[in-house]
């Protein structure tokens, strides 16, 4: 089991997410009362990015390729590997496919309803 802490400069707010058995959970410590949301995001963007990174290097091709496979600009799967940007379901889809592969983790799914209810 893997444990990624994210501390939150304002308000004194953590979030943890644990990887188990490819299932990830999301606690929030200390939410902030405005902004709750914002940091269970910020978290799914990163567990998201971090499996996009992983299963690039096993296939041992580089975020120029992986752009090009996706039709997205190298810069944005730097950021989306990094969990600097948000992610339509729609980016999602087209990284695994471009990948070849499923990320069957419950942190998509939350990611893309998150993204999805963010827009309304």
């Amino acid at each position: 089991m893997s444990n990624a802490r994210l501390d939150c400069a304002t308000e004194g707010a953590s979030v943890v997410v644990s990887d188990i058995s490819n299932e990830v959970v999301v606690h929030l410590r200390n939410p902030p009362l405005s902004q709750p949301h914002s940091i269970a995001r910020e978290a799914l963007r990163k567990t998201f990015g971090g499996d996009v990174r992983r299963e690039r290097t096993l296939l041992r091709i580089s975020q120029d390729e992986l752009a090009s496979r996706s039709g997205l600009h190298p810069r944005t799967i730097a950021k989306i590997e990094a969990g600097e940007i948000g992610i339509r379901p729609e980016t999602i889809d087209r990284i695994q496919r471009a990948l070849g592969c499923t990320f069957n983790n419950n942190a998509i799914d939350k990611l893309k309803i998150s993204e999805k209810e963010r827009r309304q």
